[in-house]
């Protein structure tokens, strides 16, 4: 149970899910088709999500061979306006647990923390903050980006002893002009109406590590979740979104939050997904009910 409850640890402490398929770089033709998702001072109008907006995802595992999926753990999300260096910012927290099984069986208590500081006007990421909690393990991982001398900045700090040990304190060149995170990612993505057939490149920085990521919008689907049935569209990653891991895909609603509806994410252990239980947002507040 060990190494299975690790492949669903890189899902419940990387955002939403694990990785997406194994391209990296992007080829050529993915580039020349594709388009960039930010744009570096490009000031981004009618944004879907705003301060106060929460989202509450349950996380689920299906196990390979004959093991029936089981509830693995909870992410929430909120949004808050910020600034940054005087400038208009967005500040995106999100928290993960482990739960049911996971953490009553595997014993693997997760209680991790993630902030993320996004500019208010292109959504690039500022700085990105991990608070990772895991039974024993306790490290502070923060990332900073330069975009006027092209540096990124990386410190992570094991906090679990007396006095904290420093384990990474780098300094790396020449990044893009426009970064997200392995959490702002879900927010990036959202700024648009995602139209089926349409290939966008993002760069994203995942534990420092600069990737090229395609994402690819596949189709519209009307989906049913337990909070109710939606129009969705369908997007898929290539460029190895995330560490470890298959094939990722998520529906996002079309409506104007194009809110990230549920997850699927094929791990080497077996498959795990999840759904949206609570929304509140300026607009719309909507939660699922359900007995313990």
């Amino acid at each position: 149970m060990r190494t299975a409850s690790t492949a669903l640890l890189i899902i419940l402490t990387t955002g939403l899910s694990g990785s997406a398929r194994s391209v990296s770089p992007l080829s050529e033709s993915g580039q020349s088709n594709s388009r960039p998702l930010l744009v570096a001072n490009r000031v981004l109008a009618n944004l879907p999500f705003s301060e106060g907006e929460e989202l509450v995802y349950e996380i689920n595992w299906k196990p390979i061979f004959l093991f029936p999926a089981f509830k693995a753990g909870e992410l929430r999300m909120s949004v808050r306006k910020d600034s940054y260096q005087d400038s208009p910012a967005f500040k995106i927290s999100a928290w993960a647990s482990s739960g049911g099984l996971l953490k009553s069986v595997a014993k693997l208590d997760v209680r991790d923390y993630f902030e993320s500081i996004i500019d208010g006007r292109d959504l690039k990421s500022h700085r990105f903050l991990h608070r990772k909690r895991q039974n024993q393990t306790r490290r502070d991982l923060e990332i900073t980006f330069d975009y006027g001398e092209k540096l990124q900045f990386i410190r992570e700090v094991d906090v679990s002893q007396d006095p904290p040990r420093q384990l990474r304190d780098e300094v790396r060149r020449s990044i893009p002009e426009t970064v997200v995170d392995t959490l702002s990612v879900f927010y990036a993505a959202r700024f648009t109406a995602l139209q089926p057939g349409s290939l966008y490149r993002i760069h994203l920085s995942d534990g420092g590590t600069i990737k090229d990521v395609a994402i690819r919008v596949e189709r519209r689907e009307r989906i049913n979740i337990a909070m109710g049935r939606f129009d969705a569209v369908r997007i898929s990653t290539e460029g190895q979104l995330f560490r470890g891991g298959g094939e990722f895909r998520i529906w996002y609603s079309t409506d104007d939050l194009r809110i990230p509806l549920k997850f699927e994410a094929d791990v080497k252990f077996g498959k795990v997904y999840g759904q949206i239980l609570q929304l509140q947002s300026r607009h719309l507040t909507r939660s699922v009910i359900r007995n313990q």
